[in-house]
Order: structure tokens, then sequence, then C-alpha cells
């Protein structure tokens, strides 16, 4: 049997990452290697265990799990991110899909889906559907272009390029 895929959990409610380490602990080729409740944590041990796969909620005391997980990322090689989190926001999942992830999970899902979802990211598949991904991409063209208008709109009102028609 190939080595057991290295997780590291990112979690900051006790009782959660207490569940969810037990939870990966018991199969045979998955091990824990450490549980961090914190951006910071999780950053430093990233760097320093080498995970496979990072198991991570969204919102962590000291910032988000994108954070978190662009700082681990820009490391090379980088662990696969498996966002498991409360908020299923479209800002959350967008915030974590450009950090990297390979999956967002809400917590309301079966613990059977986060076992799953760490043996698949642990071998390079992305889980996050993809009419999800590109219902994000759309999304994320609107606000650029919205942006985009409110900065040409804000141009036009500054004094000296207000401009007078007859």
């Amino acid at each position: 049997m190939p080595h057991p895929i290295r997780v590291l959990v990112v979690e900051d409610h006790q009782l959660v990452a207490e569940g969810i380490q037990a939870l990966l602990d018991r199969e045979d080729d998955i091990k824990v290697i450490g549980v961090a409740g914190t951006v910071k944590d999780a950053v430093a041990m990233s760097a320093a265990d080498s995970p496979d796969v990072v198991v991570m909620d969204f919102w962590l005391p000291d910032g988000n799990g994108a954070q978190a997980g662009e700082s681990i990322c820009s490391r090379r090689p980088h662990p696969s991110l498996v966002f498991v989190s409360g908020d299923d926001s479209e800002d959350a999942l967008l915030l974590a899909v450009q950090a990297g992830a390979s999956v967002f999970l809400p917590k309301s899902r079966a613990s059977t889906e986060v076992v799953t979802a760490v043996r698949k990211a642990a071998g390079g598949e992305m889980l996050i559907p993809a009419n999800q991904l590109a219902d994000l991409l759309v999304r994320v063209r609107e606000r650029s272009h919205e942006q985009a208008e409110r900065l040409r709109l804000r141009a036009e009102l500054r004094p000296g390029s207000a401009r007078f028609y007859c």
C-alpha cells in the first residue's frame, strides 16, 4: 500500500476539529498529521509538515481559509485544499476557488463526503461542479463590468472633468 494521504485539519471549533480528525483517522489510507485553529498556524504547519491535503474551515479567528489557502498554495509543491464550511455563500465559494480549492463542501453534508473528497483531492481531482464554476465566472465578469462602470462614472464626476453640453 502506498503511503497514507497526509491531512492537515484547519478548524477553530475544537469539537468539529476532533470530529473531522476522528473521521479521517479511522480510514486506513488517511493520516491526520496535525490540527490548526488559525490562519497563522495553518500556514506554519503546512510549511513544516507538507500535507497532501488541507481540510479547512472558511472562517477562522484571524482571517479566512482563502487567505490561508493562498499562502499555503504559494509554496511548491502545495497540498490540495478541501473546504468544509458553514458558510456556503457564493462569495465564500468564489474566494475559496480563487485560493485554489479542489473541493468546497457545506458542513451540512454527510461525513462520508468529506472522506471521499479527501481521497479525490489527493488524486488531483476537482469536485466543484463545472456548472457551478461557470456560474461563478459569469458573476465575476458581471462584477468586473459593474466595477469598471462605477470607476468610469466617478472619473466623469471629478472636478475639472465635468462636461457641459448645450
